[in-house]
């Protein structure tokens, strides 16, 4: 794994809180970050994969805004084979145990 400097976005937000209330610039940069969130966001979502698990603490930060990566896939969720569940660790695929999973979650209606 990579090093990232600002580690997550939650320690980022807590580090530079004095300065998102003053600074204009900072606050445009927040709302550029969040829209590279969401382009990840549709990106997974384009290859059938809910997240399951996005928030700040899973968001990893080197130069903000530019890089916020998606992290933590752990409750991640294969939605292209309905009839099985698929968690992505690592490099390899292992499978959950339905009982994880509410059965609406599992199931497209």
């Amino acid at each position: 794994m990579e090093h990232v400097g600002n580690r997550n976005l939650k320690t980022f937000l807590q580090n530079n809180r004095p300065q998102l209330s003053i600074c204009k610039d900072l606050q445009t940069q927040l709302t550029l970050s969040a829209y590279f969130i969401s382009l990840g966001m549709e990106h997974i979502a384009s290859r059938k994969i809910a997240h399951r698990d996005l928030a700040a603490r899973n968001i990893l930060v080197g130069r903000f805004p530019q890089e916020c990566k998606i992290a933590e896939f752990s409750l991640a969720a294969d939605l292209s084979n309905t009839g099985a569940v698929k968690c992505k660790k690592g490099r390899g695929v292992s499978m959950i145990s339905n009982s994880f999973f509410s059965q609406s979650s599992l199931f497209q209606e």
